[in-house]
């Protein structure tokens, strides 16, 4: 500096020696020194960012990583750090951009690769987030973060076997492994083996090293083993914690309002669910999904729908389980796959992604009376050779993503013979149930009862128009009638896909097959009842939706 004061590269060489130095202080001075006297220095920007990310200031953290790719465009580093900062802050969508272009410029970039995964499991796109944390652990095959995360990815599959033996992995070289230990707990809790469980999260506790997800974990078994006052005051002092960062603090309310509607403290329950949802705070588009149901209708009106091609294929193999989330769909699949010819194929996310790459093209839906024979075959046959992948020629193949209901005209023009079964609930029972359940970004109308209220009208006015006025073949499922009556509605839905009647179907909780969604417990023992009006014990709270006869 005494032969080249002004020297911006000299300049920022000294603030990072003030940094290795612990004087974080005058590091930050410096660099902004630096910005002042030139403020195209990209490195002193880049720098600086480093900083403020580190302090958790990710507000100017992102303005000065920004300022230094505005500066060099093509820098990886750049890049790859701006997109790790969006991430913190949850947009993911402008991390998955910059993230998109790093990798891009390096193929093998092992921290674009493993972000990108992550950004992709939390928003419920486990294909994608598998296939890139795939790729990481190739490159670093021992990384106890990247093998916790690709486990965790599985887990949502399910490949609960799999995933087990990733943690069990980490475990071996790092046998106290924290991310390990909570993994390997839920995935055993997952595989039915409580007692297992419980010994890995006592070890937690016992080591104060129990985070909010394991105390969730805790919370759903420790009835098993004796009473849970143990899991609310560990629950208790989380929700209070204030150097938990947000998702931690949510990940507890949730528990503890679970804990809490057990124990028929209805008020305490509902008070934390209330505050996760607020804390998860996605934002909803309730405009643009109106007007993408509009779209849809407008589109498949019955004289449009009636001319549109149908693909030729013959096959019956798919079976289309489609409606709210929360409305028993799980329960159903799970007792229709104990049927030795039915495959559970869970959430399926095909129809989903070919549908997107129609959107792109601005061909769906306003496009579709455009749509040739090809594009509607191409689907046909795409998603049969995915699905034909899962299992044996002869057996039927369930797909069970709910939100496949905006898409049944498109799904009935590729499947003409597919069978479809919409699975209803309790309009209240349904919106309290999504309320009440911790979802990815992928559902942003889950954490308000107003959202939940409004997605739920926009879903029945869809179900409304493909029945009674497409009149596409579909079967009811009402899920008050399954719990009352499982024979007979077993029977009802047996007989409708054309399969003969199984004893097998009535002891659906015996199965071992693994279950990704929220409702594994549910599907892990015999039939109950009590999910049945549940709203009843929270009607104050849901008095003021405007649901009626109409929307049931």
């Amino acid at each position: 500096m005494e032969i080249a004061p002004d020297n911006p590269a000299v300049l920022t060489n000294l603030a990072i020696a003030y940094l290795h130095n612990g004087n974080r202080k005058e590091s930050i001075h410096q660099l902004q020194l630096t910005i002042q006297h030139q403020p195209d220095f990209a490195n002193a920007h880049f720098h600086l960012a480093n900083i403020y990310f580190s302090q958790n200031d990710f507000e100017l953290a992102e303005k000065h990583y920004r300022n230094a790719i505005t500066l060099q465009a093509r820098n990886i580093a750049y890049l790859l750090k701006l997109g790790i900062c969006l991430t913190s802050q949850e947009k993911f969508s402008e991390a998955e951009h910059h993230l998109v272009a790093a990798l891009k410029l390096e193929p093998h970039n092992i921290e674009a690769l493993y972000t990108l995964g992550y950004i992709y499991m939390g928003r419920g796109e486990t294909a994608s987030a598998v296939n890139h944390l795939r790729q990481a652990k190739k490159l670093t095959p021992n990384d106890p973060k990247i093998l916790c995360t690709l486990a965790q990815a599985l887990t949502y599959l399910p490949e609960l076997e799999g995933s087990l033996k990733l943690f069990e992995t980490v475990l071996k070289s790092h046998p106290y492994h924290p991310n390990a230990m909570e993994g390997k707990a839920t995935v055993l809790h997952r595989l039915g083996r409580d007692k297992e469980c419980y010994a890995i999260l006592r070890s937690l506790i016992d080591n104060n090293a129990l985070s909010p997800s394991s105390a969730q974990t805790y919370s759903q078994i420790c009835n098993k083993f004796g009473d849970c006052r143990e899991s609310k005051s560990l629950l208790k002092k989380m929700v209070a914690d204030k150097t938990l960062h947000r998702q931690q603090t949510l990940t507890a309310h949730f528990a503890l309002g679970h804990l809490y509607d057990r124990e028929q403290n209805y008020e305490s329950a509902f008070f934390h669910i209330e505050k996760a949802n607020q804390l998860l705070n996605y934002r909803y588009d309730i405009d643009g999904d109106r007007q993408l149901v509009e779209d849809l209708i407008g589109t498949f009106s019955e004289e449009a729908f009636a001319e549109l091609p149908r693909s030729t294929n013959p096959s019956a193999k798919p079976i289309f389980i489609v409606g709210m989330p929360r409305s028993g769909t799980t329960l159903l699949e799970q007792i229709i796959s104990c049927h030795p010819g039915v495959h559970a194929g869970g959430e399926m996310t095909h129809i989903e992604s070919y549908i997107n790459k129609l959107r792109v093209s601005d061909s769906y839906p306003k496009g579709c009376p455009t749509l040739n024979s090809d594009i509607i075959e191409g689907l046909a046959k795409h998603y049969l050779s995915v699905i034909t992948r899962l299992t044996s020629r002869n057996t039927r193949v369930t797909d069970k993503m709910p939100a496949n209901f905006r898409h049944i005209p498109f799904i009935h023009l590729a499947f003409p013979k597919a069978a479809i079964i919409h699975c209803t609930r309790n309009p209240y029972d349904t919106c309290l149930s999504n309320f009440f359940q911790h979802f990815s970004s992928s559902y942003p109308w889950s954490t308000r009862l107003e959202d939940i209220e409004q997605y739920y009208i926009l879903y029945r006015k869809c179900m409304k128009h493909w029945s009674e006025v497409l009149k596409i073949p579909m079967l009811s499922v009402c899920y008050e009638d399954l719990v009352a009556n499982q024979r007979q509605v077993t029977a009802d839905v047996l007989n409708f896909l054309g399969l003969k009647w199984n004893d097998s179907c009535l002891k659906f909780y015996r199965s071992k097959r693994a279950v990704a969604t929220a409702s594994v417990d549910q599907v892990k023992e015999p039939m109950y009842s009590r999910s049945v009006g549940r709203w009843i014990h929270y009607k104050p709270h849901l008095e003021r939706l405007g649901l009626s006869e109409d929307h049931q």
